[in-house]
């Protein structure tokens, strides 16, 4: 038997639950597609972030636009560290020190040796048929190393 998977790239489409042939395939074949999350423990601190930016733009707000939004916190601490951007080398080492102290509404926003988010939140999304109709169902998260079914 095949084990078919996704990618952030598929995760959530609304072409692949709108095409009712593909959808149903989808559903049967279980199909988890994984895609950057956001962490539930912070909901308090990402949710009026994300609704006031789909208030203003009419976009929802996912964990890509919020990691952004931390982003630019962090990249202007680093300009106000580093004072300009003629020394590379020093606007490097500022924007690893303000990452790495930073914690904002996707979490913290420390790196590892390689550059990336020492912690990650992902989500692992599926579709499913409910009440006669195929939909993107969230069937579990992956957080700072613990995998979550549901």
């Amino acid at each position: 038997s095949t084990h078919w998977y996704g990618s952030d790239g598929v995760a959530l489409s609304a072409a692949l639950v709108g095409d009712s042939d593909a959808a149903a395939f989808a559903a049967s074949a279980g199909y988890p597609n994984p895609t950057f999350g956001l962490p539930d423990a912070l909901q308090s601190l990402w949710q009026p972030v994300a609704n006031a930016i789909e208030a203003r733009t009419g976009i929802t707000a996912d964990a890509f636009a919020l990691s952004a939004y931390d982003a630019l916190f962090v990249v202007a601490q680093a300009l106000q560290d580093a004072g300009n951007l003629k020394d590379f080398a020093r606007f490097k080492e500022a924007f690893v020190n303000a990452a790495n102290a930073y914690s904002g509404v996707t979490g913290s926003t420390a790196l590892d040796s390689a550059g990336d988010r020492l912690n990650a939140d992902f989500d692992f999304w599926a579709v499913r048929l409910t009440n006669g109709s195929y939909d993107w169902a969230r069937i579990g998260t992956y957080t700072n190393g613990t995998l979550t079914l549901f």
